[in-house]
């Protein structure tokens, strides 16, 4: 403190300590002001590469798939209101009506850029393949027999009767999977593409596309290439069931 200063008395101590609380109950309010702009402005603009979120609450991407349980018609419709939305290059989902070939598949998603297929063998779970379809096939033969040989030797070693039902059951599955497992058959559900939203909104409006999910600005990072899925014909309820693609 300078010699010349002469310390503060209670009084203005008081006062020092009240035009300081002042100050900073103006800082506050004036920070609020200034998000809340912020957040009118921002409603119906894509501002970071994560997409921000839909005036209602919902976020453009999705990040990857609906989790399982999620009520599949009300997700496609939020979905298709996103896709109308988002603007630029993306990453994206599509989910077509029915089983098809890689061939059918790639005629359905043409003018974009695949990044994978989305596959499912009859009798198995869905599958996220950006190599051969050939390579994924002979990964899924050999996982089904090593599990249908473990099965079998747990299925003798128990007497509990739902135990053993459910043993008979997935061998059953599993046998009916490894008859007709073809890479070549229409084993194709969706695939993962990257394009410009224009070239999205053309695919989404042809024959046999059900939907068009937005998943990221870009692969990498949070949202891998493994973590995007999309809807299989046979869940129409909720996603997830059944967890097997039937017969």
């Amino acid at each position: 403190m300078p010699a010349s200063a002469e310390p503060l008395d209670e009084a203005g101590a008081r006062r020092l300590v009240i035009r300081a609380v002042g100050a900073l109950i103006a800082f506050v309010l004036a920070a609020g002001v200034a998000v809340v702009l912020n957040e009118a402005d921002g409603d119906d603009v894509v501002s970071s590469d994560d997409g921000g979120a839909l005036a209602d609450g919902e976020r453009l991407f999705s990040g990857g798939a609906p989790l399982a349980g999620t009520e599949i018609p009300a997700y496609v419709v939020r979905r298709k209101t996103a896709l109308a939305r988002v603007e630029g290059r993306v990453v994206a989902a599509v989910s077509f009506t029915a089983y098809t070939t890689e061939a059918e598949a790639r005629a359905k998603i043409e003018g974009t850029t695949v990044r994978a297929l989305l596959v499912a063998a009859p009798g198995g779970g869905p599958s996220t393949v950006d190599g051969s379809l050939d390579r994924w096939a002979a990964r899924e033969r050999r996982a089904a027999e090593s599990e249908r040989e473990g099965l079998v030797r747990m299925l003798t070693d128990t007497e509990d009767p739902d135990f053993v039902a459910q043993f008979q059951a997935d061998i059953a599955r599993l046998a009916g999977l490894l008859q007709k497992l073809d890479p070549n058959g229409p084993v194709v559900f969706g695939a993962v593409v990257e394009g410009d939203v224009t070239a999205l909104r053309a695919v989404a409006g042809r024959p046999g596309v059900r939907l068009v999910d937005v998943v990221a600005r870009r692969l990498g990072g949070e949202v891998g290439i493994e973590q995007v899925g999309g809807i299989r014909p046979e869940e129409t309820t909720r996603a997830g069931d059944p967890p097997h693609r039937p017969f």
